[in-house]
């Protein structure tokens, strides 16, 4: 029989290699070149316009449909903690020509929460979108300079508060540079706008969900951080070790190609999906250190295809604010 996972199916041929039949289109008969150029005839993806590839992009810069906007972050890292900063002077040293920036620090982060990057008010977000100058008919593009999980984030912001017409750079501006193509100092500005935002419900969900999800056969617990961190070897958040009870593990840097940053091709995903025991999982809830990197691995696997995935916005940054609250370690 078939496994399944939330919202396609998946299974090995006799050949070893992986199928997929997701969303009712046609089953991937071999492994294809990586998807971004759209449209495309041949999906590698179940939703491959969640994708863009430079060339796309290029050949889109001036269409009046597509907004680029850079999300970008800049971390510092400690011995005793990660510090994080707005990306804005990363952004005006250089970016890609019309790029807006989304600052997800002092704009689209609710003001005056205890933790990191906890999701804002849909009143806020929208206030954020319309200072931008950004309307909900328009496409737009993400990418981050540093690592693309800021992206994501921001993409899973804009699914939360209902806009579906928003894609990756697949690669990032990374890519983009190492192809030679034009970076652009100059900030772009845009009229303000009347951005409408609707919060749809279980696109994030908070710490109750998560601990009614502990043993539940119903919901896979995951974690995006990577396997020192899962396994309790090094911190998971700050100081702080272990993870939630029963979760599974991907990290969501493994989900990239390691030479030029672009989302691993979907028989390579469903390999590490496999690994991971998520294929027969009913709906999956991914959380990481403070809510951005478990985005990396709710895009993917809504490239893919599933529907029922949520992100744990406060992450272990909120799951370890209460002593109380139990943890695994592998290491002690």
């Amino acid at each position: 029989m078939p496994k399944s996972s939330p919202g396609f199916s998946i299974w090995r041929s006799n050949d070893g290699r992986w199928r997929s039949n997701t969303l009712g289109r046609r089953p991937i008969e071999q492994r294809q070149q990586r998807i971004g150029r759209m449209p495309s005839n041949e999906p590698t993806y179940a939703r491959p316009d969640y994708l863009v590839d430079t060339a796309w992009l290029a050949d889109h810069l001036d269409d009046p449909d597509v907004w680029v906007i850079d999300c970008t972050v800049d971390l510092t890292v400690t011995p005793d903690q990660y510090i994080s900063t707005s990306g804005r002077a990363t952004y005006d040293k250089g970016h890609i020509p019309g790029a807006l920036f989304a600052d997800l620090i002092e704009r689209f982060s609710a003001p005056g929460s205890r933790f990191n990057f906890t999701l804002p008010s849909a009143e806020r977000f929208a206030e954020g979108m319309s200072a931008l100058g950004l309307r909900n008919e328009q496409r737009f593009v993400l990418y981050s300079t540093t690592t693309y999980t800021w992206a994501t984030r921001f993409f899973w912001m804009l699914r939360a508060f209902g806009h579906d017409r928003t894609a990756l750079l697949n690669g990032g501006c990374k890519k983009w540079q190492s192809e030679g193509r034009p970076i652009a100092t100059s900030a772009t500005s845009v009229a303000r706008s009347n951005f409408v935002a609707t919060l749809k419900r279980g696109v994030f969900v908070g710490t109750s969900e998560v601990e009614a999800a502990i043993g539940s056969a119903d919901t896979t617990i995951l974690c995006a951080l990577g396997r020192p961190q899962f396994t309790g070897e090094k911190p998971s958040y700050r100081n702080q070790h272990g993870r939630i009870p029963g979760a599974k593990h991907l990290a969501a840097i493994s989900l990239l190609d390691p030479e030029d940053g672009t989302l691993l091709p979907a028989d390579e995903l469903h390999e590490k999906l496999d690994k991971a025991m998520l294929l027969d999982a009913k709906r999956i809830i991914a959380y990481c250190g403070s809510g951005i990197a478990a985005t990396g691995d709710a895009f993917a696997l809504a490239v893919l295809g599933a529907a029922n995935v949520a992100v744990y916005d406060g992450s272990m940054q909120e799951w370890f604010d209460d002593p109380s609250r139990p943890v695994e370690r592998d290491v002690l």
